[in-house]
């Protein structure tokens, strides 16, 4: 296991020090600025492939769900000072 995952990420995994883990990341994106990065692990095994897919896809989805949720929140917060 990489050594950027520590006793506690190794717990919660279910991870040993001899297991594969996938670490992916993807960034949330206000117009063109990067306002966060939401993660996940995944165990890699026999079953594992076609998932590391559908998590890709499915933490794309909503990396891009929460940078308009941001987007339409400082929008709102802005209309709101230009009137009060």
């Amino acid at each position: 296991m990489d050594p950027a995952f520590n006793a506690a990420d190794k717990d919660v995994l279910g991870a040993s020090d001899n297991m594969k883990v996938s670490f992916i990341g993807v960034p949330v994106r206000v117009d063109a600025n990067v306002v966060g990065t939401p993660t996940i692990d995944r165990i890699l095994d026999n079953k594992s492939g076609s998932l590391l897919d559908y998590d890709l896809r499915l933490l794309t989805t909503i990396a891009n769900l929460v940078g308009q949720t941001v987007k339409l929140h400082r929008m709102f917060l802005a209309a709101g000072a230009s009137i009060g």
